[in-house]
Parts: structure tokens; sequence; C-alpha cells
């Protein structure tokens, strides 16, 4: 059986709502959308399943059925409502700064700096580079430098808005002397945290991955897999296992005076499911 989801344990209230139906599923295999939309008393499945699927936002009506569903507290209903406003925005750059209000305010989190839970803020591949960049003797804050070290392209526009949001976050502070340096040292992605960003963040690591197996010498990267078989009750502590062996690498050889910025990243995946089992 899934545990029940929390609103505060999302960055995107569609993927709070897709969870919680996959919990109620669990619990009783005939549940479904029509089920629940009678529940909320809407007037057809549709309303529910266009939401879910980012066809259409809810209207007040329909949002604060869902909170009275929920039996949100006060803290919860705030937060809940911040998600749907955000679901509205187009520029990325109001998204993250929006998340980051709601999270202050609501103080679902408290940070002054980012946490491994709070990474998803800053979910493109490239504010990791950015920021890990400045520890380079010969780093440039000037966008079209940054933009020459990235091994794939990135919009000078891009570059700009992500070196304001980190200052304006306290990522990247500006010293006396005008240079640009980061305020902390490793981020870590949270693979079990529920949120499109971190997949986004994995997905484009992925395919950056794969254009360095194409584009560059065997000497300046590595790729190595196994295939083997698991009992799914070992999962945990094979997953501790490559979460300590990540971190041992980077303590081990992260240098001061190195030539580049490197990403170290392990996957561990079934290739075979249950015949019962839906991908």
């Amino acid at each position: 059986m899934q545990t029940k989801p929390r609103i505060t344990d999302f960055y995107d209230y569609r993927l709070f709502l897709k969870s919680y139906f996959s919990y109620r599923k669990s619990l009783k295999a005939t549940w479904s959308y029509g089920s629940w939309a009678k529940q909320l008393e809407l007037a057809n499945t549709s309303v529910l399943t266009n939401i879910i699927l980012g066809r259409r936002n809810p209207g007040k009506s329909v949002t604060n059925k869902l909170m009275n569903y929920f039996d949100f507290e006060s803290k919860e209903k705030t937060y809940f409502l911040g998600l749907v406003g955000l679901a509205s925005k187009n520029s990325t750059h109001e998204k993250n700064e929006k998340i980051f209000q709601l999270l202050k305010e609501n103080q679902i989190k408290k940070f002054t700096t980012l946490t491994q839970d709070d990474f998803q803020i800053l979910s493109d591949w490239y504010f990791q580079a950015l920021r890990e960049l400045t520890y380079l003797p010969d780093f440039s804050a000037n966008p079209s430098w940054i933009q020459g070290r990235l091994i794939k392209k990135v919009g000078l526009s891009q570059i700009k808005k992500a070196i304001y949001l980190m200052l304006n976050l306290g990522i990247l502070v500006k010293q006396e002397n005008g240079k640009i340096v980061s305020s902390i040292r490793h981020t870590q992605v949270i693979p079990s945290l529920k949120s499109e960003h971190v997949q986004k963040y994995h997905i484009q690591m992925m395919d950056i991955a794969k254009l360095c197996i194409k584009s560059l010498p065997f000497d300046d990267r590595d790729v190595s897999g196994i295939t083997f078989n698991l009992m799914k009750k070992d999962i945990p502590e094979v997953k501790k296992l490559i979460h300590d062996f990540v971190k041992m690498i980077c303590e081990k050889y992260e240098s001061t005076t190195a030539d580049e910025t490197y990403q170290l990243s392990a996957q561990l995946f079934p290739l075979t499911h249950n015949r019962n089992q839906n991908i």
C-alpha cells in the first residue's frame, strides 16, 4: 500500500493530485476519476481529468471543493492556492521566485541557503554548472564567458536570469571587488522528491551524457554499467551504497585548482517488470 501524499511534499499541485489518485487506487482497485469527481460534486469527470492533464487550471469553485475534500489546514490551504496560482505563470523566473516565496511565507521549509530538499527551485542543469563554475580559478561572471565554457549551448538571457536568481536567493554573492562567488558548497538532488522539476533535471543531465558519449574522447568521460538481478528488498541498501560512493568520489578528488566542471551521476532502474504492473 502506498503512503498517503501530503501537499507540502509537492511543488506542483497536479503531481499531488496524481499521487493522491494513485494512493486511493492502491486502497481500492475500483477507485476511478469518475468516483472522485462525484465525491467532489463536479459537473462531470472531464472537469477533474482536464485539470490533472494540464488542459486547464481549477477555478475558484473547484479549488475550494478540492481544499474542502482534503480538509487542508490553514497553512496547507495557502500553500495549495499558491501552487494553483503558480501553474498559470509562463515565466520560469516567476515560477522560481513564487516557489521560494511560498516556502518562506508558509514556513514549509525554512532555509537561508539552498538545501537538498529545495533544489528544484533551480531545476535546469546549468544552474548547478554555473554555481560550480565559480570555484574554477579562471571564472568570469561575464555571461559570454560562461556560455563559452558550458558544454551545451545556453542562451545569454538564460545565464543572466540564472545569475540574478541565485544572487537573490543568496546562493551566489557579490564580493566588494565585484567578483561573484558561491555561498554554498554542494547541493544534491533527492530522487524521492515528488516533483517534475527534479525529473527534468535528471533527464537534462542524461541528455548531456548522451551528447558527451558521442562527442568526447573516452579519456575525458566514463560511462559504465552492468545488468544483474536484484531483490526488491535490497534496493534501499543498494541506493545508499550508490549515494555514499558518489559522495566519496567528490570528497576525495575535488580540487580547488580544477580544470573543468564535471557531473557524476548514477542510475539504477529495472529492465523488467511484473506483468500486472503498469508503466
